[in-house]
């Protein structure tokens, strides 16, 4: 086996389609195909791709907005975190949004 890849950085956001569109300007990728156009439904899971591929960056609705940090360091990855993500498997620093 060859060495491992990292294929996606998810951000959970209130709102995927501003902060997408965002850092599309900014770094100048693009959508992942049938992602370029508004969801009457709602942008619930937007992707950019890298030009020339590479890890893609997807954002994830969140109903529950919070402020940009890394995962908590030295959680346990279990439900007795306090902000333990089942869905994702994920637990985050308990910061609020401000």
């Amino acid at each position: 086996m060859g060495p491992l890849a990292l294929f996606e950085v998810t951000l959970d956001c209130p709102e995927p389609r501003a902060l997408a569109e965002f850092y599309r300007r900014a770094l100048g990728w693009a959508y992942a195909p049938g992602h370029e156009l508004d969801d009457p439904d709602g942008d619930e899971w937007l992707v950019l791709l890298p030009p020339g591929g590479g890890t893609r960056l997807a954002f994830q609705h969140s109903p529950r907005p919070c402020r940009p940090g890394p995962p908590a360091l030295g959680c346990t990855w279990t439900s007795r975190c306090p902000t333990w993500e089942p869905a994702t498997r994920t637990c985050w620093p308990a910061v609020p949004a401000r």
